[in-house]
């Protein structure tokens, strides 16, 4: 949790603005402090360079690398930070690849506000 607000920060990770914006709305809702929407890798690290989210929303599909990739370098560099996927790429083998390389949870696309909400109850971070 933010030391400074006693809330918990944000970085969402999507090139799609739409999902950007439900993610927001939905993570202030509930109590976050966002802090940061990057809708590709290089955006995401110029981000990362200043603070250190306590939840990483990160699609897999991102327009400058593999939403994969990035994960196993935020993971790595933030090992305290929640990281959940959020992706179109619904199929098993994406989920259980999430899983195996230590994803906090798996959301497909399109999802229910609630399902996010649910998510981050159960990860006990938010309110």
């Amino acid at each position: 949790m933010s030391r400074l607000t006693g809330r918990p920060s944000a970085l969402i990770i999507d090139d799609s603005q739409f999902i950007c914006k439900i993610l927001a709305k939905s993570l202030l809702d509930y109590g976050f402090r966002m802090i940061a929407i990057a809708g590709s890798c290089e955006e995401a690290e110029a981000h990362l360079a200043t603070f250190a989210p306590d939840l990483i929303t990160l699609d897999l599909v991102l327009p400058d690398g593999n939403g994969f990739d990035l994960f196993n370098h935020l993971h790595t560099e933030w090992p305290e930070a929640h990281i959940v996927v959020v992706s179109n790429l619904r199929h098993q083998e994406q989920y259980e690849k999430a899983k195996s390389v230590g994803a906090h949870g798996f959301i497909g696309k399109p999802f229910e506000e609630q399902q996010l909400k649910d998510l981050i109850l159960e990860l006990d971070i938010g309110k």
